[in-house]
């Protein structure tokens, strides 16, 4: 693509332009991954500018640079930018041909339900008859193909470029996790989105937003961005509803599970047991009584605010709460880990905020299990102020808490939880044991008859990460090794394995 026309989609001043214009082959942020003809985006770091390593991209055959500094960084063509990570998403999408005005879009954003959101949403219009790409924490899905999801939600060269092969798959339309992390950095800029739904707000990140305000400010710019003819969609059963729904210019939808809340979709929970759950959806659409196997109140309200999204991105009422009965859960949200022969259930779930980590503590209490174990821990460099609040959580919502690592990156596993134990009360309600898998065989071989056993935290992650090193390991994996070395050859796994 020509030089010129990505340096006026960037609104970059271009300097050294050449004469004649000359074409860019492809987009880099990252030095390593440069090659012959590529424009090379030099983005600012938190640690290093991305600035000083434009002559290494320059040196492996970069055509152009593009930055936020007008101080000349090679002999290079240099396109000069406010905000070189705004630039470089507005460069991107021009690019990749603005792919993503051949579909519809969503994304939801919030602290937790993101995931359980996307994938609903994406089920829905899969079951209506409409093509749905997605991005996420777990998978991306371009359409013709999965791949592992490395970030929540992509680089925005990455992000165009996903879209694109969405597209051109035949992509109705599109569905994303829109993190606070990428809204802060522009990864979703110039994307003109149909629908954006709020799931809730509480403590996490702080590390990086440093306060609640500047968290919540980072998830409205999704919302302040939407057009008046886009849907906002407000869980308005949380504090900072009234915040999203002033920013925005989009028509609001509300979706409450408090019968006291005004809202234009109101849902209430008929019935809730180890096979599902059974509520109502009155609507500004109609109402209905809707049967499928996800438990907790927060699933429902996550389940409101798809169906609003769905209808957002083009789908019926009738259509959109066609799938649901069918719905297959998500991978490492409350996914069961299920072995015949063995007298307790054991799930895995990505809950790692303390709000989470209630929310399905609360749900999992509405099974009346006769005891309740969580197995948890709290992630390395990352906010330290949650790890005490995590372990009230636990302490008031289960009957017993074995207290682990999670991911302890480059702190000590040790100070981790001599942190999370900073919150603990009832000391002798709680285990510790660093060893992860150690921990889990603990929580398996103390589990009687009818008890429910949580191993929160990691979910779908297949992975430790120990200082820079990623090692394997799964919850589920673990908890299955456990159960059969507990149980012996009775243990046979539900799917028959």
């Amino acid at each position: 693509m020509n030089l010129e026309k990505l340096a006026s989609a960037a609104s970059a001043q271009l300097l050294n332009a050449p004469a004649p214009p000359i074409e860019i082959s492809g987009l880099s942020c990252d030095s390593r991954a440069v090659k012959p003809g590529h424009l090379f985006a030099a983005l600012p770091g938190l640690k290093v500018d991305g600035s000083v390593y434009a002559k290494q991209a320059a040196e492996k055959g970069a055509a152009a640079i593009l930055t936020d500094r007008s101080d000349v960084l090679t002999g290079l063509p240099q396109l000069v930018c406010a905000d070189a990570r705004l630039g470089m998403a507005l460069a991107a999408r021009e690019f990749h041909g603005r792919a993503d005005q051949r579909m519809r879009l969503g994304a939801v954003t919030g602290t937790n339900g993101k995931s359980t959101t996307a994938y609903l949403v994406r089920h829905l219009m899969r079951k209506a008859g409409r093509k749905c790409g997605m991005l996420g924490t777990i998978e991306y899905d371009l359409g013709a193909e999965s791949i592992e999801a490395p970030l929540t939600t992509p680089e925005s060269i990455d992000l165009h470029a996903y879209l694109r092969r969405m597209a051109d798959s035949g992509c109705h339309s599109a569905f994303m996790e829109a993190s606070s992390h990428s809204l802060c950095q522009h990864r979703v800029a110039g994307l003109d989105f149909s629908v954006g739904i709020f799931t809730n707000l509480t403590q996490d990140h702080l590390d990086y937003h440093r306060t609640m305000d500047e968290y919540r400010d980072a998830k409205g710019i999704l919302f302040r961005n939407l057009s008046k003819d886009a849907m906002a969609v407000i869980n308005m059963d949380d504090p900072a509803a009234h915040y999203f729904s002033k920013i925005t210019k989009a028509r609001v939808i509300g979706f409450t599970l408090n019968p006291s809340t005004h809202a234009d979709i109101r849902g209430a929970i008929r019935s809730m047991d180890i096979h599902g759950t059974r509520f109502q959806i009155d609507s500004p659409w109609g109402k209905r009584q809707v049967s499928w196997g996800l438990v907790g109140a927060h699933n429902v309200q996550n389940c409101l605010g798809a169906i609003a999204a769905a209808i957002g991105l083009g789908l019926t009422f009738d259509e959109a709460i066609g799938g649901l009965a069918v719905f297959p859960g998500v991978p490492g949200r409350l996914e069961s880990v299920d072995r015949q022969g063995v007298p307790f259930r054991v799930l895995v779930d990505y809950a790692h905020t303390d709000d989470a980590l209630r929310s399905v503590m609360r749900a999992l209490r509405e099974l009346r299990p006769s005891r309740l174990i969580t197995v948890f821990g709290c992630g390395g460099d990352r906010d330290r102020t949650k790890r005490p609040k995590m372990a009230r959580a636990v302490e008031e919502m289960a009957d017993l808490g074995v207290i682990t690592s999670d991911n302890p990156r480059t702190e000590d596993p040790q100070a981790i939880i001599a942190d999370i134990c900073g919150g603990v009360n009832r000391h002798q309600k709680f285990i510790v044991e660093a060893d992860r898998a150690k921990a889990i065989d603990m929580a398996i071989r103390e589990a009687r008859v009818g008890d429910v056993v949580l191993i929160a935290g990691k979910g779908h992650e297949n992975y430790q990460i120990f200082g820079k090193e990623k090692r394997h390991f799964s919850d589920t994996e673990e908890a299955n090794a456990a159960m059969v070395r507990r149980f012996g050859s009775s243990a046979y796994s539900a799917a028959g394995n």
